[in-house]
């Protein structure tokens, strides 16, 4: 695999510079990172930090091949906002960092990627951007309920406001994992903090993707930026990754998992089939074998486990990521919801009739499972 890197950084109308990006290579692996400080200069510059440290220093020391790379993720992930919240505790006085986080990681051509706030990732192929990642923002929430138009998010009061970040609060933020994807040659990833997508268009973005080199294009797009912003301009940082050339061997690994992908979804259709002949059989006894209507078994509130206790927190955090100074974070109470409840069942007892719809059961059960064990093994 064959790559090229372009980068730039521009300070923007800022006293300082709360963005840090990085990246990493080991083996044939590559390792993007791109965080935004929020909550103040100290807080908003160390948590970023922390957080590019941590991540890389998870990355060098796995093996080189990353064998389970969403769990890579979301450990160290979680572990850079561990370390951020026990970093502001002890500072005298006590203080709450926090920070955007993109990273990506990419193996023999594959790349797969988590996000937390509104700093993106930007997949553009022949200078469309195909996919770009969805922010954590009041805004975005807003838009995708319908509330306000994708106009209206650019000048909207509280457009700065984030639902998600890392550190500030013991409470871990919900990450979001994209779909592991299979890049082409010329496939450009770009990682970004807002001060670049809040001040130049997708559409600039591409064409500039392909008139420049990756180096040139970092820096091009950066300066842009900040002269769109002026004089209200962010930090400004641009990290990009463009897929020059695969190796033969990524080429085989990357028709291994397309061959591994078709066959679970053979697996996943007779898991299908079989499930439907479960209800069929279910609907078929459903009298003999003394159901009710919906296939339940008799007496069913008898036997529901007591988990009245038992509440799901909301997770759902409400950060604001805000000019130096202020505080970053503005908290929602967390609302419960029931817990689940068991239910035990009941012998039951029958004709030969129930014996034979038991029969018939079972082997549509042993199908379902000898279905599951093969779709375990095709995951692993």
């Amino acid at each position: 695999m064959k790559f090229n890197i372009g980068q730039a950084n521009r300070l923007g109308n800022r006293k300082n510079n709360q963005d840090r990006f990085l990246t990493v290579e080991k083996n044939g692996s590559i390792l993007l990172i791109m965080a935004d400080g929020m909550g103040g200069e100290e807080g908003g510059e160390l948590a970023a930090e922390i957080l590019v440290n941590t991540l890389q220093s998870e990355f060098n020391h796995v093996a080189p091949h990353i064998t389970a790379p969403k769990n890579f993720i979301e450990h160290s992930l979680r572990k850079a906002h561990l370390n951020i919240i026990n970093k502001g505790q002890e500072h005298e006085p006590p203080i709450t960092p926090a920070t955007t986080a993109v990273v990506c990681l990419i193996q023999n051509g594959e790349a797969i990627w988590g996000h937390i706030g509104d700093s993106r990732l930007y997949l553009f192929r022949d200078g469309l951007p195909i996919f770009r990642t969805r922010d954590h923002s009041l805004v975005e929430a807003l838009y995708q309920q319908g509330s306000i138009s994708r106009a209206e998010q650019e000048t909207h009061p509280q457009r700065n406001q984030l639902t998600q970040c890392v550190g500030s609060m013991f409470r871990e933020p919900d990450l979001e994992l994209g779909k592991a994807t299979m890049l082409k040659e010329g496939d450009t990833l770009l990682l970004c903090s807002d001060g670049l997508w809040s001040a130049i268009e997708d559409a600039q973005i591409g064409f500039t993707l392909t008139t420049e080199n990756m180096e040139n294009a970092a820096q091009y797009l950066a300066e842009q930026a900040e002269k769109n912003s002026y004089p209200n301009s962010d930090n400004i940082s641009v990290l990009l990754f463009q897929l020059t050339h695969l190796e033969e061997t990524d080429l085989q690994q990357q028709e291994e998992k397309k061959s591994a992908k078709n066959k679970t979804g053979e697996n996943s259709e007779t898991l299908r089939t079989a499930i439907e002949q479960i209800e069929n059989i279910f609907k078929q006894y459903q009298g003999e074998l003394h159901l009710g209507t919906e296939g339940e078994l008799p007496n069913q509130q008898d036997t529901l486990a007591n988990n009245n206790d038992n509440t799901t927190p909301d997770k759902k955090v409400l950060a604001i990521k805000p000019s130096v100074g202020k505080e970053p974070l503005i908290n929602e109470e967390p609302s419960s919801t029931p817990g689940d409840s068991e239910v035990s069942t009941t012998e039951q007892t029958g004709t030969n009739n129930n014996n034979a719809g038991l029969d018939y059961l079972r082997n549509a059960l042993t199908q379902v499972n000898k279905t599951l064990k093969d779709y375990k093994k095709d995951k692993s």
